[in-house]
């Protein structure tokens, strides 16, 4: 009788056995959730898989979750080789999360097994693989934990290569991408998606903050997170239990004393991006000058943040009401210049990340007269030609700028300033 390769099954394990066919034995592992199980015995290792606990995914998914799974999953589905997905990042921000629905996907669609490898039965894989009789997810866990140099990760990437004849799914995590082997990057034929984790994403958190308290007090924590460093989804919950205890202290008063690593940045005179929606504020008045403007009559607009404002400051409420200056631009069209201070209505953070920090202004219409009035005085001051004939068409000149410019929405602007010129961070 031939010996063949067969897994044999039984209510706890599915162990690897070199026997005839009989009851209980094998060739294709049932769609369950397995973990490689690798022990040393007196007669050498022993390899076998043992059933392990199904995932559970959270009751609701929050961010582009889904979409990145069906994205995965179809680009396994088309293609007869190995795919590799490395989530790694900060801790805590939904790389387990996204792992568990891909796991979950494969098992009820696909109907692939999915093994979990560890530490202990990494340096074992190949055997695993060499023994597989059919396409299968592994799952590795804070795989850069599981090598003491990145240089021997390479023994994982002669596997994602494909050396053996396969088509399986590899899903790997890591929360230290500097412990990563840079051959895991820029090499989409063994990883075809690295997904980098930052810091929980405002927009994620607000949708979480509204299923549980009042939109003001939503903005007052708001404020609050978007000055933790690496903010993650265990920060916000426990943010949301202590809140929830003491329902009646301010968000302020809550962060006090509270152990969270924050930050403050000194953004006085730093120079900003101004936006208006998607376009540059610098780009849409030079186009509109460009127009009523001689060849050698040039905008610059540059903008600056006013002095004396920190971050702090900002989610204090100090840039809200008009009462004080948050940042002005100046205009100037050879050697004539303008500039406008802007006191907006309600200033608010809108991200932070490692190398930007973005805000929203909210201004008063009025602003748009005030775009109109040093275009206007600038393109008349900037010629040394007007004539009286050309002197009584600039009623004619005022009427078209305030045409083009009314098409433009000023009250709403995002403020772009590189974290590189904000001092003092904390």
């Amino acid at each position: 009788m031939v010996t063949q390769d067969k897994i044999y099954l039984s209510p706890s394990e599915a162990r690897f056995m070199k026997l005839p066919p009989i009851n209980q034995l094998v060739d294709k592992l049932p769609p369950r959730v397995f973990k490689f199980v690798v022990r040393k015995t007196m007669a050498g290792v022993d390899y076998s898989l043992e059933y392990a606990t199904s995932f559970k995914e959270p009751a609701k998914l929050y961010g582009d979750v889904t979409k990145q799974v069906n994205r995965i999953i179809h680009s396994y589905k088309q293609q007869d080789k190995n795919l590799g997905v490395l989530l790694h990042g900060v801790s805590g921000t939904g790389k387990s999360t996204l792992a568990k629905c891909i796991a979950n996907t494969a098992l009820e669609s696909l109907e692939l097994p999915v093994i979990i490898v560890t530490a202990q039965s990494i340096q074992h894989l190949e055997y695993l693989i060499t023994n597989l009789k059919q396409p299968v997810m592994f799952l590795v866990d804070e795989f850069e934990k599981m090598f003491e140099n990145k240089e021997d990760q390479n023994y994982l990437l002669t596997l994602l290569d494909g050396l053996y004849i396969s088509n399986h799914l590899f899903v790997l995590t890591a929360n230290d991408a500097s412990k990563i082997n840079t051959y895991f990057f820029n090499r989409p034929s063994r990883i075809r998606y690295a997904i980098e984790y930052k810091s929980l994403g405002l927009d994620v958190c607000k949708e979480i903050l509204e299923e549980n308290f009042e939109p003001e007090y939503v903005e007052e924590l708001l404020g609050k997170l978007a000055t933790v460093n690496n903010l993650s989804f265990d920060v916000l919950q426990e943010v949301m239990t202590e809140a929830k205890h003491f329902p009646n202290t301010s968000a302020g008063e809550l962060f006090n004393g509270f152990n969270l690593s924050r930050l403050n940045l000194n953004l006085s005179h730093a120079p900003i991006t101004v936006k208006v929606g998607n376009e540059k504020l610098e780009d849409i008045l030079t186009s509109v000058v460009k127009k009523y403007a001689k060849k050698n009559q040039v905008l610059s607009v540059r903008s600056i943040m006013d002095s004396c404002i920190t971050l702090d400051s900002i989610y204090s409420r100090e840039f809200d009401e008009e009462d004080n200056v948050l940042f002005s631009t100046r205009f100037t069209i050879l050697d004539q210049n303008d500039c406008i201070y802007f006191s907006p209505i309600k200033t608010t953070v809108s991200s932070i990340t490692a190398s930007t920090l973005e805000l929203t202004a909210h201004l008063d219409p009025k602003y748009a007269y005030y775009f109109i009035d040093k275009l206007y005085y600038l393109l008349i001051n900037s010629s040394t030609d007007f004539d009286n004939e050309k002197r009584a068409n600039l009623n004619t000149l005022k009427r078209s700028l305030r045409t083009d410019l009314s098409k433009v929405d000023f009250t709403t602007l995002t403020l772009s300033i590189p974290r590189y010129y904000c001092t003092q961070d904390f």
